[in-house]
């Protein structure tokens, strides 16, 4: 009897450990089949998301730019990058979202992070003066520029008239030498009238503030930015000049408008000694690996939070060091941004921080209206992000 009745309680448990069994697979499954429903939202979102952006590059394109790029950068994901168009007018090559765009006057954010290393590293200040700069030079410098700072350079408030009057002077020279004589050539005389506003955006003052960090180290400022932005980060793509060279189209060309009516392709570029200000190109995809410098989870080791938060620091006209500051509801606080173009090719970039996300548009070419136009792309793909990113 009692083995029966052991049995019996054995049988029954067995029972309720197979019913539990068969819940259990049953839970599974069901969770099985939401993961698999969610995952495929998730990829028919994203691809409806790329669809909407390929179309806004499109449209770009069927307007009459050679070639548009997109992109929408994040802390954790690859960057998704769209392009529309082709690498020269006239000619059907097509661009592709690993070409190499150029970045103009978007340099200037990382001329000031290699200032910001430099100051961590001990050679140079930020309040270090021209004057205290050159002293083998100061005679033939004009006194009304002695007493610029470092930070005023890179806050476009030295009052440094915006270009030099001549780029292209002395050429024969070395770069580090080319960029000493003309910055002796154009702070010889008095500063202008145009420079006496508290802002007055200037090419020129980031070239000095570029020689200054040459003059420090020892190195040409192409070198330092090797070893201080692009190594460290893994930018492998980043080089000076046009992406392009000798007539090849291995990478996207330039174009400028000719008579206002037909593009004019080109392989040209600022002159070198402008380098500091607006010379840097690299892929897109390289490019946000220093855009995340500035997010908020970011976990980069370049440089120390005080250093990121004087580069953020809006001055005059809200222009921090290498970016506009502003507070926009999209990015859920500040935003950081800038324009840059060699007059043949046109870039923009907004920066969320708190959003972890930056956005990225390009265009190889350049017109009076091009900022305006790259500006209302980027509104889209913000708008497209944040329509598909909630």
């Amino acid at each position: 009897m009692e083995t029966a009745k052991h049995l019996s309680l054995y049988l029954s448990g067995l029972k309720a450990i197979q019913v539990r069994f068969q819940y259990f697979h049953g839970v599974v499954a069901i969770c099985l089949s939401l993961v698999a429903a969610i995952t495929t939202f998730a990829q028919e979102s994203t691809e409806t998301y790329q669809s909407e952006m390929q179309a806004a590059c499109d449209a770009n394109v069927s307007k009459g730019l050679p070639a548009v790029f997109a992109a929408v950068v994040s802390s954790d994901n690859t960057p998704i990058i769209l392009s529309a168009g082709v690498r020269k007018f006239g000619d059907p090559t097509a661009v592709t979202s690993d070409d190499k765009i150029h970045i103009g006057s978007c340099t200037k954010a990382m001329t000031s992070v290699l200032i910001a290393r430099l100051v961590e590293l001990g050679k140079l200040d930020w309040d270090q003066s021209i004057a205290e700069s050159f002293p083998d030079l100061v005679e033939k410098i004009h006194a009304d520029y002695h007493d610029v700072s470092l930070v005023q350079l890179l806050g476009h408030q030295g009052h440094i008239a915006a270009n030099a009057s001549n780029w292209h002077a002395h050429r024969r020279l070395p770069i580090v030498e080319r960029r000493e004589r003309i910055m002796l050539d154009n702070l010889a005389k008095p500063r202008g009238p145009e420079a006496a506003a508290d802002f007055h955006y200037s090419n020129l003052g980031y070239m000095i503030a570029g020689h200054m960090a040459e003059v420090a180290t020892g190195q040409p400022w192409e070198d330092l930015i090797r070893e201080f932005i692009f190594q460290p980060l893994e930018i492998a793509t980043a080089g000076f000049g046009p992406p392009s060279l000798k007539g090849d189209l291995t990478q996207p060309w330039g174009h400028s408008l000719f008579n206002g009516a037909e593009w004019q392709s080109s392989q040209l570029d600022n002159s070198e000694a402008l380098g500091p200000a607006g010379t840097v190109h690299l892929s897109i995809a390289d490019w946000a690996k220093f855009h995340r410098l500035f997010f908020k989870d970011s976990k980069q080791t370049l440089l120390t939070k005080e250093s990121i938060a004087r580069l953020l620091k809006p001055g005059a006209n809200n222009y921090a060091l290498g970016w506009g500051v502003v507070n926009r509801p999209w990015a859920k606080g500040t935003a950081l941004s800038h324009s840059g173009s060699n007059t043949m090719w046109t870039a923009t970039v907004w920066i969320a921080p708190a959003t972890n996300h930056a956005y990225i548009v390009a265009t190889n070419s350049s017109k009076d209206d091009s900022t305006q136009v790259l500006d209302k792309l980027v509104g889209k793909v913000i708008e497209l992000s944040g329509k598909y990113n909630k």
